[in-house]
């Protein structure tokens, strides 16, 4: 009782582009230097998928167009776009 999760209404956001930028740019992009990234470290160390490297495209809260939305390219470390029915990943967040 009065335990959050973070997942309750209001209590996170899908990243914008700059966002996402600000969150990603400066994440390793392979997965042979995860240990020098907290977060992959972190995830690592718990036996869970690492995320923000090679093949990583999570979608921004940002629309290209009506047909196109920005992502994170986990190859290039760089913001991209791709139509709105490609199958990539979210990452919401509660705080930047």
């Amino acid at each position: 009782e009065s335990a959050t999760t973070g997942l309750e209404a209001g209590a996170w956001w899908l990243p914008s582009v700059d966002e996402v930028y600000l969150l990603m740019h400066d994440r390793v992009l392979t997965s042979a230097d995860r240990e020098s990234d907290p977060v992959n470290r972190t995830l690592s160390r718990l036996g869970k998928t690492t995320c923000y490297g090679s093949g990583y495209y999570p979608w921004t809260s940002c629309e290209c167009n009506s047909n196109s939305a920005f992502f994170y390219n986990g190859n290039t470390g760089g913001v991209s776009y791709n139509r709105k029915y490609i199958a990539y990943a979210v990452r919401p967040v509660s705080a930047l």
